[in-house]
């Protein structure tokens, strides 16, 4: 607590700040077991300082996310992986997919085709998405996915669905 140092310690203040930072780890070890340290020949008590753990902000640290509650720091890895981010898409236009199912009166039994036209997909991450994630879609639709190669007439349902930056029209076939 700065303030409460410039009140106790007077000129000293500035000299006791500017060392803090150069404690070494033991030095605070020490200093979190017994209370008390002496920094430039002043003696301080748990009173007169407070230790805070904390990660240094880096380029390299900038994903970390940090909470700290007395003796307890939490870091959690906020990074998106593209494994991550390609499943959260799927997911998205699974609850898409189920939505159209439901608008289109379809029951959870009825077997459909779902086919799909991609407009804009900047980064052509689309088809990857749908072949890697099989298995979710699979699981949701109960029917086969197909990308739009043909004419394709006679759709129960179709919605052009946007997810971040990529646009797809979807369209269910009874089968």
């Amino acid at each position: 607590d700065v303030k409460s140092l410039g009140i106790k310690f007077k000129k000293d203040a500035a000299k006791i700040k500017k060392a803090i930072p150069n404690l070494s780890s033991t030095d605070i070890k020490s200093f979190m077991s017994s209370g008390e340290i002496t920094i430039e020949g002043c003696h301080l008590s748990s009173e007169d300082l407070r230790v805070q753990r904390g990660i240094q902000q880096t380029p390299e640290t900038k994903h970390l996310e940090v909470a700290v509650d007395d003796n307890c720091l939490v870091i959690l890895d906020s990074f998106a992986y593209p494994e991550l981010a390609q499943e959260g898409m799927a997911r998205e236009f699974v609850n898409r997919v189920q939505r159209l199912r439901k608008s289109a009166g379809l029951v959870p039994t009825d077997d459909v085709r779902m086919v799909y036209k991609v407009v804009k997909d900047d980064n052509n991450e689309v088809d990857s998405m749908f072949k890697d994630q099989k298995s979710l879609f699979d699981k949701a639709i109960q029917g086969e996915i197909q990308r739009e190669d043909a004419a394709t007439e006679g759709a129960l349902a179709e919605e052009d669905a946007n997810v971040r930056d990529v646009s797809v029209k979807l369209m269910l076939f009874k089968l």
